[in-house]
Order: C-alpha cells, then sequence, then structure tokens
C-alpha cells in the first residue's frame, strides 16, 4: 500500500512535491507512530459547493478540506445513489489559497471565519488545523479556545517536507488528535440530533436546541453552552424518573472551580447563620445600640458589625440568611477536563508577532528574533457543571413583576456575598435568573467570585459582561473622584458598589429594552439604548460622565423609559423615580467611599444595599400586573 503525495490540489491549483510517490512506510517514517494506523481522512476540493452545518448562519464554500472518511453525522436513511454532502462537524482542517500575495487579508478572513462557524457548530470540537497559501507562501494554523497558533510562512514549492507532514498527520490522525472531545458523543434519534456529555462517572443527554451559546461564536474564548439535560447511560438511554437539570460547558481563565467557590461562600454564610440567632441579634452592635461581640469562630472580614443600620433591612437581610441557599443556584456536580491540547507556547520555543515574510524568499536568512517581544499565554480551563434547577434567565421575562422580584433578590445575593466578604464581578442577563417554582430571584456563575480582601485584588484584570460592567472596572480607575495632584489615588479593585452598579445598569436596560407600548421611533429608541449599552468606548465616555453628573441621568433615562414607565401628566413615573434614586444612592456612596481611607473597610457598605432592594420593591408595587415585551435585537 502507498499513499501518493506527488502533487497536492488546493482548488484549482496543483502543487508538485519533490520526489515522486511515497511508499507507505517512508509516509510513516515521516509521522511518528508505533504502529501502522488507519486512515481516518481524506482531501476534496468543492470550492464551489458550500459546506451543511446544523446552525443557521453562513454556507461556507472552502478551497480545499480534510474531512473524515467516516461521517459523524449519523443519516436516518442513507441512500446509496445520493450525492455525497459535506457536513461542517466532519471537517477536520479547511485549506483557503489565493494566486496573490496582496490578497493575504481576504483569503485570511475567510479562513478564519469558516473555524469559527465550524467550532460554534459542533459541541464536541476542542480545536481545528487550518492551511493558508497566498502565492506559494503556505502557513499552518492551530485554533482552540485557549489560543491560536500560526507558523512562519514557508514555500510550498520549495519546503515540501512540513507541508507533508502536515497533511500525513491529517490522514492518520485519531478523533482526539484531530481535535474531537472524547467526553461527548453525537448522536441521533427520530426527533434529531442529540449529545451526551460525560460529567466525572455521569452521563447526560441534552434535550432540544442550547439553552444558551452566547460566547461559542468566538474561537478562543469561553464558548459557553448551556444544555437542558437528563441524565442518562453511556448510550444515550435517560434513565427512569430522571430529573431535567442544567448542564454548562465553558472554557475559563480561571484557576478556581465554580463548585469550589460556592462551597467556601456557602462555609462562610453557615459559620455566620449559627451565630445570628434570636438570642444574639439584640447584641449586635449599631450606631443606636452599641455592644461588643463577643468572638467567634467566623472567618472574617466582615463581621456582625457590618449588619445594616436600618431595623428594617436587618431584618430583612437576616432572613435571607436563614434560608440563604434559596438566592443561589445549586451546583450538583462540576468537572475540570484534562484534554491533549497543544501547547501553547512550549518551553524552548520562542512565540513572535510576525513571520518577516516580505514576498520574497531567503532559505538561509533567519528572522531577527531580537526585534520582537515574545508573547505568553495561560492555557483556559475547560469546565463542565451540572446545576440542580432550571431557571429562566431574566432577560426572557415579560411581567415586571417578576423583573422586579428577581432584581430584588439579586440584591438580597449580593448583600448575603458581603456579609461574608465576597464580590460576584460578572452580573449580567446570563447568571440573574428566575426560578418559577419558588417565584424567586437566584444568582449564578461564580466562576469570578472572589473574596474582596485579597493582596491581587488590585491586579485583577477587567471582568465582567461590557454592557452591565460598572464604570470603573471599564476604565480602570476610579472615575468619580479627580484626584488632586500630589495626593494619595487608591488603587482600584472590583468592590461591592462595582456589583450593584452592575445591577443598576442591567435594570435599565431591562426595562428599555422591553416596553409596554411599541416605541413611535423604533430607530431612534435603538440609539438612545445603543448610546449606554454599545459596548464601545463612546459608551465608556458617556458613562463616565453619567456618574461624574457631566451629563445628565434622568434625562437620558427618562427617553429610555418613556414607553415603559410613561409619566403621568407633568409628573415624573414611579419607574422612573425609583431608577433614579437607585442612581443618586449609587452616586453618594461612591463620593464616599472611594476614598483612600475608606475604601478598604467593610464595614462603610453595609448600607449600600438599601435602597436597591427599595428600587424593585417600588416598582413592583406600583405595576403589578404590566407586561413588556421586546420588539428590536438589541444584545
Amino acid at each position: 500500500m502507498y499513499v501518493a503525495l506527488s502533487s497536492i490540489q488546493f482548488g484549482s491549483r496543483w502543487y508538485l512535491c519533490s520526489g515522486a510517490a511515497l511508499g507507505y512506510s517512508n509516509v510513516l517514517s515521516a509521522y511518528e507512530v508505533d504502529d501502522q494506523p488507519p486512515m481516518t481522512c481524506v482531501f476534496k476540493s468543492r470550492p464551489h459547493n458550500p459546506i451543511k452545518s446544523e446552525i443557521t448562519g453562513s454556507s461556507f464554500k472552502v478551497d480545499t478540506v480534510c474531512k473524515l472518511r467516516t461521517s459523524r453525522v449519523p443519516t436516518p436513511n442513507p441512500s446509496e445513489n445520493a450525492k455525497e454532502d459535506w457536513y461542517s462537524s466532519d471537517i477536520v482542517a479547511n485549506f483557503e489559497y489565493d494566486l496573490r500575495i496582496d490578497d493575504l487579508r481576504l483569503n485570511r478572513r475567510r479562513l478564519i471565519g469558516a473555524v469559527g462557524h465550524y467550532m460554534r457548530n459542533d459541541p464536541c470540537r476542542l480545536f481545528m488545523y487550518s492551511l493558508s497559501i497566498e502565492g506559494d507562501a503556505a502557513r499552518l494554523w492551530f485554533f482552540s479556545r485557549s489560543h491560536s497558533v500560526r507558523s512562519r510562512a514557508f514555500n510550498a514549492k520549495m519546503e515540501t517536507r512540513p507541508l507533508i507532514r502536515f497533511i500525513v498527520a491529517m490522514l492518520f490522525g485519531t478523533l482526539e488528535q484531530l481535535g474531537f472531545d472524547p467526553s461527548t458523543t453525537r448522536m441521533r434519534d427520530d426527533k434529531g440530533i442529540y449529545y451526551v456529555y460525560q460529567v466525572n462517572e455521569g452521563y447526560y443527554r441534552t434535550l432540544g436546541k442550547p439553552l444558551s451559546d452566547y460566547y461559542a461564536s468566538c474561537i478562543s474564548g469561553r464558548a459557553t453552552r448551556v444544555w437542558l439535560v437528563q441524565q442518562c447511560d453511556e448510550d444515550g438511554r435517560v434513565f427512569d424518573g430522571a430529573e431535567n437539570h442544567v448542564l454548562k460547558d465553558c472554557w475559563s481563565k480561571e484557576n478556581y472551580t465554580e463548585r469550589a467557590i460556592q462551597q467556601a461562600i456557602f462555609g462562610r454564610l453557615d459559620g455566620l447563620r449559627e451565630h445570628v440567632d434570636t438570642e444574639f441579634i439584640p447584641s449586635v452592635s449599631t450606631p443606636e445600640s452599641p455592644a461588643l461581640l463577643e468572638p467567634f469562630a467566623f472567618p472574617p472580614p466582615p463581621a456582625l458589625d457590618c449588619l445594616p443600620d436600618d431595623k428594617g433591612d436587618r431584618d430583612i437581610i437576616l432572613t435571607a440568611l436563614k434560608n440563604y441557599k434559596d438566592y443561589f443556584v445549586t451546583i450538583l456536580d462540576e468537572e475540570i477536563l484534562l484534554h491533549n491540547t497543544p501547547d501553547a507556547h512550549p518551553n524552548g520555543i520562542q512565540c513572535y508577532s510576525d513571520d518577516g515574510y516580505n514576498g520574497q524568499w531567503n532559505t538561509e536568512t533567519s528572522i531577527d528574533q531580537t526585534s520582537f517581544t515574545p508573547q505568553t499565554f495561560t492555557p483556559k480551563s475547560h469546565c463542565r457543571i451540572i446545576y440542580k434547577e432550571l431557571c429562566q434567565p431574566i432577560d426572557e421575562l415579560t411581567d415586571v413583576e417578576e423583573i422586579a422580584d428577581t432584581l430584588h433578590d439579586c440584591v438580597i445575593a449580593l448583600h448575603l456575598l458581603y456579609l461574608v466578604g465576597y464580590i460576584h464581578r460578572d452580573i449580567s442577563v446570563g447568571n440573574v435568573l428566575h426560578y418559577s417554582v419558588n417565584n424567586r430571584g437566584m444568582l449564578s456563575d461564580f466562576e469570578y467570585a472572589r473574596e474582596f480582601h485579597r493582596e491581587d485584588a488590585a491586579t485583577d484584570p477587567k471582568i465582567g459582561t461590557p454592557a452591565f460592567m460598572a464604570v470603573d472596572i471599564q476604565q480602570g480607575f476610579y472615575t468619580m473622584w479627580q484626584y488632586k495632584p500630589g495626593s494619595i489615588v487608591p488603587k482600584l479593585c472590583h468592590n461591592y458598589l462595582h456589583d450593584l452598579e452592575s445591577v443598576l445598569w442591567l435594570a435599565l436596560w431591562l426595562f428599555s429594552s422591553k416596553t409596554q407600548v411599541q416605541p413611535q421611533d423604533l430607530k431612534q429608541h435603538r440609539g438612545c439604548i445603543t448610546a449606554l449599552f454599545g459596548g464601545n468606548w463612546e459608551v465608556v465616555n458617556t458613562r463616565q460622565k453619567i456618574m461624574r453628573m457631566e451629563d445628565k441621568y434622568d434625562s437620558r433615562s427618562k427617553k429610555l423609559l418613556l414607553y415603559t414607565f410613561p409619566p403621568s401628566d407633568s409628573t415624573n413615573s414611579e419607574g422612573f423615580n425609583a431608577l433614579l434614586a437607585f442612581y443618586r444612592d449609587q452616586q453618594g456612596y461612591a463620593l464616599d467611599i472611594h476614598q483612600p481611607d475608606k475604601i478598604d473597610d467593610d464595614r462603610v457598605y453595609r448600607n449600600c444595599f438599601k435602597v436597591p432592594k427599595e428600587t424593585f420593591r417600588n416598582i413592583k408595587t406600583h405595576y403589578l400586573g404590566l407586561r413588556i415585551h421586546a420588539h428590536h435585537e438589541l444584545l
């Protein structure tokens, strides 16, 4: 048996390799293996035919592909005479070529766009390979959720060895070596394709389409997919009486597991609850009733003197503390998967930002490495989490009462985190949830949750969803204070006020993106929302001016809330007034707290949660039975 590699076709162009046909043993000598492996893939060139996918979107026409010989897309009733369909789930590597070097950018856009589509379409995909050729300049590519790598340019006509090694590796690689996840299996029944995920020793079958795949469209990113699942066996047979749960599959930069973080928080809340009982509450130190606290084995910070001054607010949070788990989703199982992914930056190999190719070949000249700065990469962790409760994201709600209740309970959850010294750092539509079983709001996603008092807190990167991120975190400094020259400027670190500010932006977006009546001018209304939630630097600067009172919050929010909470006669609406009180309360605390001698003191934050709770109680009271609906796509 032999493999003919005397010439290789990419689209309509053929490349001649040095030597005629390579014997099978010679081919395998270029690809280091112990035994002779089976041929798993074939190369096909059909540049004018689109490749099928299971999700809607672009149907990419690729010059050449390396595809699996045996399709991973089961066909219910295959016909011997049926035309062969190509599916993106079977593509192992894609190839783009162009005769002209000046079309390099367009060629790469096609290649990378196709890779992004393939990886989003297939939940089983861990990484992909590609090859681009412009003129005679060939480059090998590797794409994964952690990092992407491109080789130096080499001459496809003169330097055939790397090209042949790459082709042979694709032809004879195992499914795992070619980028398919061995812990995720694609299957089909009479209802269509489904997936079986393995989490530790258990298996879970997906039901229907993903509940969310917001981040899956990015190649190197979190690639979060959320599914409704039931527990099953390895072959996808659901167990009798299996309950519906939620599975989240994602890639994280963090070194902590979400379950471990949640368990640490719950441990502290258990410790706090143990010492807060009916006999102990009257002795809590407050400005109205100072008292000495008895020492107890509760890990600081903060201590019980961080309870709010207002008795009503104190009663609310202490009542919530008794059943604190009602405010957080329950994690049943979690696994951090280890994959055989090529290293981003192997020892002894330098990574540079360019390869120095300028259209002229010189095989004897090496790259001047002194003119480049090496790059470092941190591999992401592949996480898989099973949640007990099937909740509804807050942006899917239309009942104002339910939205207000969910936001109110989110503030309570943040207040509980504050009592044990934790911040959430990623308040967004995807992790503020409504649980219909007990009509309660729940907080999810502790992936980025951290202790407020950490030595490395000031060095954290920007964390959060940009549309709802606090202005300070977006800007990288405290925007409320114009520090005088020579004064001590506190280092920025995410604090409790920043989580509450995210709730404020989330509430404003929810009540403006969905309205009671359709706006008269949809384009203008969309523009008003985009001006505050568009995700660009102009939006960040606008928000900064609002927080500094250089731009008026009330005039902007009036326009946003006009069709959800319309004013009566000449007076402002109750919904507008409630959110305005929230804004002014946040602004006042930021001016007071964001100072070097206060910012690290947990006690100064103890009353920050009162007005946000009142805001959503007032909205609920005045808008019972009101429903709002989306009239245009925004995020």
